[in-house]
């Protein structure tokens, strides 16, 4: 059956195993110093060393240098807010759900963050991936606001020009 000018959605990829993620993770700590350094090339390069690692060990599924970026930062994200939420459990009283469980990904994420200065117990503190966000955020909202602002400047000529008219006839 032909679905012309219906565009091709896109299909879910394959998921990722424990095995795969734990894997990433360590990949990506062994390579930590050029895949978060300064000079992008050895960035790209980095990030396709791990990729490559990952799918000659896991054949199952073929992944993208930017689909193995993604997962790393949301498994990170992920391991932070578990981790977070298990050190608040510890200090209730009691009650309410239990605390939420560690996978084997956040375990490896959260032993490579242990020992590096962390900003908890601080009121104001800063987290540099929200900081990321943020920008992005604003980077797109001055985009909207620029193109309203075009918008708006056609829609003012375009007044005027009816109000000319108007008092010509």
């Amino acid at each position: 059956m032909a679905t012309e000018g219906v565009p091709e959605l896109k299909k879910r990829g394959k998921g990722w195993s424990e095995a795969e993620e734990v894997c990433l993770i360590q990949e990506v700590l062994q390579r930590e110093r050029t895949l978060f350094g300064d000079i992008h090339r050895q960035r790209s390069d980095g990030w396709q060393e791990v990729t490559n690692t990952l799918n000659a060990r896991h054949i199952n599924a073929k992944r993208k240098t930017v689909e193995v970026k993604k997962k790393y930062f949301n498994l990170k994200q992920r391991a932070k807010a578990r981790i977070d939420g298990l050190k608040r459990s510890m200090s209730v009283t009691g009650g309410g759900p239990p605390p939420p469980q560690l996978t084997s990904a956040d375990e490896a994420l959260s032993q490579s963050l242990e020992g590096r200065p962390g900003i908890h117990g601080l009121d104001h503190g800063i987290d540099t991936d929200e900081i990321k966000k943020s920008r992005k955020q604003r980077r797109k909202q001055a985009e909207a606001t620029y193109e309203n602002t075009i918008e708006d400047t056609k829609r003012i000529k375009l007044e005027q020009e009816m109000l000319e008219l108007e008092i010509q006839m």
